[in-house]
Parts: structure tokens; sequence; C-alpha cells
């Protein structure tokens, strides 16, 4: 793992600086695997432990990422021996649950995607109905990637107005949350407009800016350049149009 400092050039003049990472990061403030035991009614010992990711950490995601752990039961049994029936992993609050059978052995492992901040719990069930639960919080992020448009038409008529226009996807096209999030947009190494993006189906969102100054700063800077900032879930990516001007319309 490397890590370094990227300039990334915003338009004319203006340098954001951001931490970049080669290859896969994973940062943890945890030493030891989240466990969980509790007794079953026939006096053995059910134990589920959260081996991966570490408790407290921060990772991109990439494909495969799993919440992964061990769930098992030991002990003398004061009559037919219990055995794990299933682990299920829940996310924050929310009801629902992804459910997988551990192997023999007693591992067990279930993908999950990216989306910030999140608290995972892993509750191993023994086939007498009894539950252990360990938890973990750790925080997911995925890249994202911006496209911006050319000004649409400058003529005293358009229909619409004349606009900045940006468009906010994931890394790899993926389904997400791409509404209310923030957008900006620079020209001549100054910030000139930021808006909320609105969610445009289920792959993109879009952010529009149609103040007049703004416009017009764009056109005497020669360009405009649109700038994702990043946030809990996804890291920042910006972009210039083709052309700074749409041709006028009919």
């Amino acid at each position: 793992m490397r890590q370094g400092v990227e300039e990334m050039r915003l338009g004319r003049g203006l340098v954001a600086l951001a931490v970049v990472t080669v290859g896969a990061l994973q940062t943890a403030t945890a030493e030891a695997a989240p466990v969980a035991t509790a007794t079953t009614t026939t006096g053995q010992t059910l134990t589920v432990s959260i081996d991966s990711p570490a408790d407290g950490s921060y990772t991109e995601y990439y494909p495969g990422l799993s919440l992964a752990g061990t769930a098992t039961v030991t002990g003398e049994s004061s009559g037919t021996s219990a055995s794990v029936d299933r682990v299920e992993e829940r996310l924050d609050d929310f009801g629902g649950a992804q459910t997988v059978l551990p192997d023999s052995e007693g591992n067990w492992s279930i993908p999950i995607g990216a989306g910030g901040t999140h608290t995972y719990h892993a509750t191993a069930v023994a086939s007498d109905g009894t539950a252990a639960t360990a938890s973990i919080t750790i925080r997911v992020t995925s890249g994202s990637r911006v496209t911006a448009e050319a000004i649409t038409s400058v003529t005293a008529d358009d229909t619409p107005p004349p606009r900045l226009h940006g468009n906010l996807f994931g890394e790899n096209g993926e389904a997400g949350s791409y509404g209310g999030r923030t957008m900006q947009f620079f020209a001549g190494g100054t910030k000139i407009c930021e808006v909320k993006t609105v969610q445009r189906g289920h792959f993109s969102g879009i952010g529009t800016c149609t103040d007049t100054l703004a416009i017009a700063r764009a056109i005497a800077a020669g360009g405009y350049t649109v700038f994702y900032p990043g946030d809990d879930d996804m890291r920042p990516s910006s972009s210039e149009p083709a052309g700074l001007v749409d041709a006028p319309l009919p």
C-alpha cells in the first residue's frame, strides 16, 4: 500500500490536493476481531467473530469485498448437541438481513458494498435458537466519475436558458444514490457556483447552475470545470466540457 499527494487541477489555475492510494486501502484502528458469545440451552458456547474488515477501518470498495468471520458451538452438551444454524448480517438498525450457512469449520462471508460509514452486525443463530451478535463500524468508499457539458446556447431567446451542467456517476456506472450531492463549478481558478445534484434514473445525478454571473465568468475565462469534492462514500472527481458553448438554437 502506498499513499501520496496528487495535484488535481480544476480548470485554469486552481489546484486541489487529494490523498491518493495505490492498491487497496484499509486503515484499521482496532487490534482484535469483535467477538460475541452466548450459552445455548444445552450448556454449550455459541461464538461469533467478525475477522474482516477490521473494526474502525476505512477501505476502498472492490469487487469481492465481504464481511467475514467464524461461528462455532463448542463445549460439552447436557443433551442433544446444538450446532450453528446460520449467520445473519444486518446493516445499521434496518430490518431484514442477509443470511449465510457457515462451512464445516465455521467460516462464513457475506458480500458488502460501498456506502459510507455504517455499522455491520453479524448474528450467529444456533439450532436451539440461541443467538450471539458481533458488530463493527467501517467506512467503505467508491470512486466517482463526472462529465461536464458545454454551455447551452447563449442567444437572447434561449430555450432552455444558458446553464453550466455536470453529470455524476459511479466509477463503474453502477446504480446508486447520486442526488443531493454537492457539485461545484470553477472558472479561472475561482469557484463560481455550487449546487446540489438531482437524481436522474438509477445511474446518475445532474447538477445545473443557471446563475447568469457564473455563466458570464465561465465564458470570459474561456472554459469551466465541474468538480465533485467527494463525501462520506464517494471519492472526488472533476471534468471539463469538450467545447465551451453549444451552437445557438435556431
